[in-house]
Order: structure tokens, then sequence, then C-alpha cells
């Protein structure tokens, strides 16, 4: 395929495949989760402090991989492309529509199945490094992990292994990610260690039939804007998600967009490998994700706390990342108490899905980002409970949000 016509078709087909309505985000009608890059840099992060870097790594690096053979196979199909080098660059121009940051080919050699990938602005890395100064080791996991299943899907081979053998975490100039066969990874004893070990949970995921769906169409009961992205709309002519060269910008955070599967995989994957206590590092992330949002809409939108509206829109931020459709079934502001209802809530759903009912709630992040916002609204710290689970065989998931003792 040629390079400028990759490239035209891609941004066509992303053009029209996004949208956003305020309360999802859809790709080919496919529910989505935008992701700020200063919260995928914090849960990797504060996992790692607390649980150490090799399971970590594993887990991100393999949900990554699950994504990218998934996403690119079912672009090869929808597209009947068949493989060749130019091909690529149909793939990069499909990355930086959603935010994955401007990716340029290196060497390909396709009867050997080998290629290297070349990233001089990648928007996790260069976040990462903005938070927590230059580092060790590198810091792409999930991105990484993206690329190699895209490369194994390309190649036909889901056993060749990436590694991102620079990065601009590392202070490097530039991130490079090598695919290569394991055998050719054993023999270069420099890089290794880097060679993601299995992890039972991650290969449980592979091994679930419903996860071939994976980037299929789901139904709503309703495609009309929220009242928050409505004003929004009017105010700013319509530009309220940017793509550029960093990423996809909600006013001043840069981020990108993925199935919301995702968040559902890397709860259950962290969960089952770490306990509880990764569920507290994803409300803690959560609530730092909150008090972000509501910052980043300072003079865009004022939300005053002794108005029910204000409130109301408040939550609806939430919304705006593709987590759901908010209503406050009651709603105390004298005392900062509230009963929020969130539904068509697709990353419950899709975890309800993959591994059936369960006995507790797992929408830990989602509880820390309305703590998050509703203490930002209320000026005091507030915490979330999720009473109710669409998890639990229930309709809809409700939180419960009041004053921290």
């Amino acid at each position: 395929m040629n390079k400028n016509l990759a490239q035209l078709i891609a941004r066509i087909v992303g053009f029209k495949a996004i949208s956003f309505n305020g309360h999802h985000i859809f790709l080919l009608k496919v529910p989505m989760v935008y992701i700020p890059y200063s919260t995928l840099a914090k849960c990797q992060h504060d996992l790692i402090e607390k649980y150490g870097f090799d399971d970590v790594y594993s887990i991100f690096t393999g949900l990554g991989k699950i994504h990218g053979y998934n996403g690119t196979s079912i672009y090869i199909k929808k597209y009947k492309i068949v493989p060749s080098e130019s091909d690529i660059d149909f793939f990069f121009e499909q990355a930086k529509l959603v935010g994955l940051g401007n990716m340029k080919r290196g060497s390909v050699d396709m009867k050997e199945k080998y290629g290297v990938i070349q990233y001089y602005n990648s928007p996790g890395a260069i976040e990462y490094k903005k938070r927590y100064g230059i580092q060790e080791y590198p810091v792409d996991f999930y991105q990484l992990g993206l690329v190699a299943g895209s490369a194994c899907a390309f190649f036909d081979d889901y056993e060749l292994i990436g590694i991102e053998k620079e990065c601009l975490g590392k202070g490097d100039s530039k991130c490079t990610i090598e695919i290569k066969s394991r055998d050719k990874w054993k023999e270069d004893k420099d890089f290794a260690k880097l060679i993601p070990k299995k992890n039972e949970y991650v290969e449980k995921i592979k091994s679930i039939e419903t996860l071939h769906a994976l980037l299929q169409p789901v139904q709503t009961t309703s495609e009309v804007e929220s009242q928050l992205l409505r004003y929004l709309r009017q105010k700013y002519r319509g530009e309220v998600y940017n793509l550029t060269e960093e990423g996809i910008k909600l006013f001043k955070l840069v981020g990108m967009i993925t199935p919301i599967e995702i968040l559902s995989l890397l709860a259950y994957t962290t969960i089952k490998q770490f306990g509880s206590g990764a569920a507290q590092v994803f409300y803690d992330v959560g609530v730092d994700e909150g008090r972000e949002a509501i910052e980043n809409l300072k003079g865009a939108v004022t939300f005053n706390p002794k108005s029910a509206n204000d409130v109301a829109n408040a939550l609806d931020v939430i919304g705006l990342y593709g987590f759901g459709r908010t209503s406050v079934l009651r709603a105390d502001l004298r005392n900062n108490n509230l009963i929020v209802k969130v539904t068509e809530n697709f990353l419950a759903k899709k975890y309800y899905s993959y591994f059936g009912t369960q006995k507790i709630n797992v929408d830990h992040y989602l509880a820390g980002i309305l703590a998050g916002i509703a203490s930002s609204i209320f000026g005091c710290e507030m915490e979330c409970e999720e009473r109710e689970c669409v998890v639990q065989g229930k309709e809809a998931c409700t939180f419960e949000l009041r004053k921290k003792k």
C-alpha cells in the first residue's frame, strides 16, 4: 500500500470512526475510555513501588499485547490487508489517531519476522520522566505491549517478543522498540532480562473465548449528548478533544483512548496477582485523577457546590472519559452527601461478561475519580463507596459520596 494512501485512508477512517457524546467514547461503535498519560504513569509507578518491577511489567505489557494483536487482526480482516512492509504506515496512522504519538518505521524484514519502531515523542515516556525523573528501566509498558501485539498480528506470529531498547524515560533521545523471536532475544544478553515473564492471569485472559469479541460494537440506549459536553462544544466551537502530536488533548490534559475493557482486565489481573492493595492503588490514582479533571476544566466551566444542577454536571465529567451516564438519586448538599447512579458503565459490564457475577464491586478507579471530583467541588476530603455494581447482577452501579471522617 502506498504510504500517502495509507495515511489518507487511516485519517478518513479515524475521523469517521471516533465519536464522543459526553457519556461514552466510541471507536467504530466500540466503547473506549480516555486515559490521561498522567494516570497511566501514576498507576504504573505506584504499583511498581508497592509490588516491584517484574509482575507489573508482565501484566501491563501482556494486556497491551492482547489488545494490539486483536485490534490489528480486526483491521487486517476488515480492510482485507495482505501485510507488506509499507502497510506498517497504515497502523502507525491508526495509532496516532488514538493518541499514541508519532511512530516511525525502522528496519523491517518480513521473512525474518523482524522489525524496529522508533518513537521520538512517546507521550507516556515524556509524562513518566516529568513526574518521576530518569529511570533505570524503559517505562512504556502498555504501549510496548500494543506495538508488540500489533507486530505479532502483522507477522502472523503471537510468540514474537517486543523489547524497548531505548526510552525517553531512561534519558535516551528516543524510544526504540525491537521485535524478534524469543530465541533471538535470548542470544542478546543485554536485553534478555526484559523478556516479559508469562503471567498466569494474563494467560487466563488469553484463553477466554469471549475475549475474541474485543473491539466488537455495542448498543447503547441513547446517543444524546450530555449537558456538560453540549455546553463545552458551544463555548469552544466543538473543540473539546483535540488530536495533537503529543496525544489526544482534553483541554490541558494529554491522553489516549483505548478499549474500556482494558481497565476491566487490568483490575482483574492486578487484584488477582497482588490482592486488595492493588484495588486501593486504583482508588487513590482515581482520586488524584478526579481532582485533576476538575482543575483541567477551570476557566471553561464553574461548578457551584450549592447548586444541585452544577454538582450533577460536575459528576458528569466522568462521561468525558467514557465511563457512562450519571444521575444523582439523592443530594444532601448541606452535609455533602450524595447517592449517584452510573448507567451503561461498560467497565463493569465488560468485567461481568468475562468473569461473571462477583461478590464485590470492581469500579475502584471510577469510585476514586468520583471522590476526587466531589472533593474539589465541595472543598473538603470526600470518600466514595460503591454500594451496588453491575458485576453483582444489578442493572446499574450506585455510589455513595460522603465527607471523609
